[in-house]
Formats: C-alpha cells, sequence, structure tokens
C-alpha cells in the first residue's frame, strides 16, 4: 500500500470515528434529558399523580435505578433500605408506646 493510500485510509477510519464519537454525544444528552424529564416533577397533575400512586413511583425508580447500577446491585440497595425503614418504624412506634 503507498502512503497516499495508507493516509486516505487513515483519514476515512479517522472521520469515521469522530461520526460515531458525535453520534453517541447525541444519544447520551437524549437519554440525559430523558433521564432529567422523568427525576423531576413537572407542573400538572402528572406529576401529582406520579407521588400519589407508589406504583408509578416504584416504576420511575426501577427504570431508571436499573440501567445505573444494575439489577443485582439496585435489589442489594432495596433490600438494605427496606431493612432500615422497617427498623426505624419499629424503633419510633416502640418509643411512641413507651411514653
Amino acid at each position: 500500500m503507498s502512503d497516499q493510500a495508507q493516509a486516505a485510509a487513515y483519514q476515512r477510519k479517522k472521520s469515521m470515528l469522530m461520526a460515531t464519537a458525535d453520534i453517541q454525544r447525541a444519544h447520551l444528552a437524549l437519554a440525559s434529558h430523558d433521564i432529567k424529564a422523568s427525576v423531576m416533577p413537572g407542573s400538572g397533575t402528572v406529576a401529582k399523580a406520579a407521588l400519589q400512586r407508589p406504583s408509578l413511583l416504584a416504576k420511575g425508580l426501577i427504570s431508571i435505578g436499573v440501567p445505573l447500577l444494575g439489577r443485582y446491585r439496585l435489589g442489594r440497595i432495596l433490600q438494605a433500605a427496606s431493612i432500615g425503614l422497617t427498623a426505624v418504624r419499629a424503633i419510633s412506634h416502640w418509643s411512641a408506646n413507651r411514653r
């Protein structure tokens, strides 16, 4: 292969990699916008309904948490949080009954 052919192949590969990087940046920007839109409560009845219905809140938590943390790690975190909240409720109930 001549030097000109190698240089042309290098330039084509470089331009393809740059285009791929630009597309990935656009996908990342779109994904971050979607996450922000789903996490931030907006005005209107949809945000109020999400806070009033635990199933929508759970769906949002799972749809965001699984891609970010992984299924196993999210499950362990939710299990630890559940045990912690149960302990807090039990202790507060026990201390309220002692008064």
